[in-house]
């Protein structure tokens, strides 16, 4: 009895067994499809060269002196005493 279950057991096992690894390639080759963003993005083209040079205003630019009027722990705009070019 015990050898009719396991001999029936072994024949189960054997007929659920996995594909072999050829059907596998196979089937993997078969579905082995791009997506339809992969296709687009082939033919997306970004252009990676420099603008055109253009022409650079320089301002001028003037540092102010200043000094603090009044000391306070956390000072404020008014705070100062500024001189300079304006």
């Amino acid at each position: 009895m015990f050898r009719r279950f396991l001999l029936i057991l072994v024949a189960f096992l054997a007929g659920c067994s996995s594909p072999s690894s050829r059907d596998h390639i196979e089937s993997v080759r078969d579905s082995a499809h791009p997506h339809v963003a992969a296709i687009g993005m082939d033919n997306f083209w970004t252009d990676y060269r420099s603008p055109a040079d253009r022409k650079v205003t320089h301002w001028e630019f003037y540092y102010k002196h200043c000094i603090e009027d009044e000391f306070k722990p956390y000072p404020d705009h008014i705070s100062f005493m500024c001189t300079g070019p304006f």
